[in-house]
C-alpha cells in the first residue's frame, strides 16, 4: 500500500490502526485502507454527519460498544470501536471486505440488501464512492479477516484469503419463524434502496391514505342528507309522516336539548312564555329593544350581563371566522386533516422501526404511541379524535426530550 507522505502524528495513528487491526484478527492492510479513507489517519475530526475520530464512528454507536460519546475523542479509543464495528461487518458477511464497507459506511441493513441484489449501483452514491476509494488501496476480492480469524466463520467462495486457507465449517443457517419472515418482507417493501426505512414513502402513503379517509367520510355524509332529502320528498304529501331537517335552524338544538318537543317545550309554548316576559310599559319596553327579551325574573343587571356576554361571544365567533377566512378554502376542505394525521402516523411508524432497529428503544416506544395518536385522530368521533390528536402532538416534545437525554449519556 502507497500513501502520501505522512506527518508524525499520522504515522502514530497508522501504527494504531495497524496493530489493532491484528489483534482484533482484521487485515491490517484493509484497515489502513478504511482508516485512510475515514480520516487520512488523522487522530481527530467530525465530519459533517457527526461522525467522530480516525475511524469515524457516530456517537450513535458508542452506547451499542459500552462507551460513552466522549470517548470517542480518545485516538485508541476510537480505533478499538472502529475495529469492532468493522469486524462485527466481516463476520456478519463471511469475511468479505466488500459487504463489510458497505456495512461499515452505510448500515448493515444496506450491506445485507446489497448481498442479496449485489448490484452496486443500487447503493447510495456516497457508498459507491467509498467503495471505489478503498477498493484502489486494497482489493477487496481478498478476505478480510487474518487467516486465524476467518477459520472461524464460513468461507466464502468467491473469496480468496490472505496465507493458509482455512478449513471448511458448515454451519446451518436459523431458521427464521414465520413472524420474522412477514417482518422481514413488509420492511424490505418499505425500505429504499440503500436498505434505510424510506420514510418519505410511508409519510406519503399515510397521507394518501389519511385523505381517502377523508373523502370516504365526506362522501358518507353527503350520501346521509341525500337520503334524508329523498325520504322529505317522498313524505310531503302526509305531515305526519315529514322527517324534519336535521341541518335545519334549530333542529340540531332539538335534537340535543328536547326543544319542541312535548308539553310546555312546543314552539306556541315557548312563544307564549317569550311573551309574557317582554316589556310593554315604556321603560321595559327600552330594555327589551336594547338588550333583547328578558328571561322569567331576569333583574335590569342579569340583562346587562347576559348583553356583555352575547357580545363576547359575537366578537370571538367574529374573529375566528376572520382567521377561517385569511386561511382560505383549503382549511375547509374535508381532506386536509385526515391528510395531516396520515402523513403524521406514516412517519412516526418509520421512525419508530428506524429507531428500533439502532437501538433506540424508548424513542421507538415513544413514537410507536404518536403513530397510535394519529391513527386515532383519523377515527370520525369527537372524542377519539380529540385525544388521538393530543397524544400525537405530545409525542413530539417527548420524542425530541428523549433525544436531548440520549445526547447527554
Amino acid at each position: 500500500m502507497e500513501f502520501p507522505k505522512l506527518s508524525d502524528e499520522q504515522k502514530g495513528v497508522a501504527r494504531m490502526i495497524a496493530d489493532t487491526a491484528r489483534s482484533y484478527g482484521v487485515d491490517p492492510e484493509l484497515a489502513l485502507a478504511v482508516g485512510w479513507t475515514e480520516n487520512k489517519f488523522k487522530s481527530a475530526g467530525t465530519s459533517s454527519a457527526g461522525a467522530l475520530g480516525p475511524m469515524q464512528v457516530m456517537p450513535a454507536n458508542a452506547k451499542a460498544l459500552g462507551l460513552k460519546p466522549d470517548d470517542l475523542l480518545d485516538p485508541q479509543t476510537n480505533i478499538e470501536a472502529g475495529m469492532r464495528i468493522l469486524k462485527e461487518n466481516l463476520q456478519a458477511h463471511e469475511g468479505n471486505p466488500k459487504y463489510a464497507l458497505v456495512g461499515y459506511n452505510a448500515s448493515p441493513r444496506t450491506a445485507k440488501r446489497f448481498a442479496e441484489h449485489n448490484d452496486i449501483n443500487r447503493l447510495p452514491q456516497e457508498t459507491q464512492d467509498y467503495l471505489l476509494r478503498v477498493g484502489s488501496m486494497r482489493d477487496i476480492n481478498q478476505h478480510g479477516l487474518l487467516p486465524e480469524e476467518a477459520s472461524k466463520a464460513p468461507q466464502a467462495s468467491d473469496l480468496s484469503y490472505l496465507g493458509a486457507l482455512p478449513p471448511d465449517i458448515d454451519q446451518a443457517a436459523p431458521e427464521q419463524s414465520t413472524m420474522s419472515q412477514m417482518y422481514e418482507g413488509a420492511r424490505n417493501v418499505l425500505s429504499g434502496p440503500s436498505g434505510e426505512i424510506d420514510k418519505p414513502l410511508l409519510t406519503g402513503a399515510g397521507a394518501v391514505a389519511g385523505a381517502g379517509l377523508g373523502v370516504a367520510q365526506t362522501g358518507v355524509g353527503f350520501g346521509q342528507k341525500v337520503l334524508q332529502a329523498l325520504e322529505r320528498s317522498a313524505n310531503a304529501g302526509n305531515p305526519e309522516m315529514q322527517v324534519p331537517d336535521s341541518n335545519a335552524p334549530g333542529q340540531k338544538y332539538k335534537a340535543k336539548t328536547g326543544y319542541g318537543k312535548g308539553a310546555g317545550y312546543t314552539v306556541e309554548d315557548v312563544v307564549t312564555a317569550r311573551e309574557r316576559a317582554k316589556g310593554h310599559g315604556k321603560i321595559s319596553s327600552k330594555l327589551t329593544s336594547l338588550y333583547g327579551v328578558p328571561e322569567a325574573g331576569e333583574s335590569t343587571l342579569d340583562i346587562l350581563l347576559r348583553k356583555q356576554k352575547v357580545e363576547q361571544q359575537l366578537a370571538k365567533e367574529a374573529s375566528r371566522a376572520k382567521v377561517l377566512n385569511r386561511m382560505g378554502m383549503i382549511s375547509k376542505l374535508p381532506i386536509i386533516g385526515p391528510a395531516l394525521a396520515g402523513g403524521s402516523a406514516g412517519y412516526d411508524i418509520a421512525d419508530a422501526i428506524d429507531r428500533y432497529e439502532k437501538g433506540d428503544i424508548s424513542g421507538s416506544v415513544l413514537q410507536g404511541m404518536g403513530a397510535l395518536g394519529s391513527a386515532a385522530a383519523l377515527v370520525p368521533h369527537p372524542l377519539t379524535k380529540a385525544i388521538g390528536t393530543g397524544v400525537g402532538l405530545g409525542a413530539i416534545p417527548a420524542v425530541m426530550l428523549n433525544d436531548y437525554l440520549k445526547g447527554r449519556e
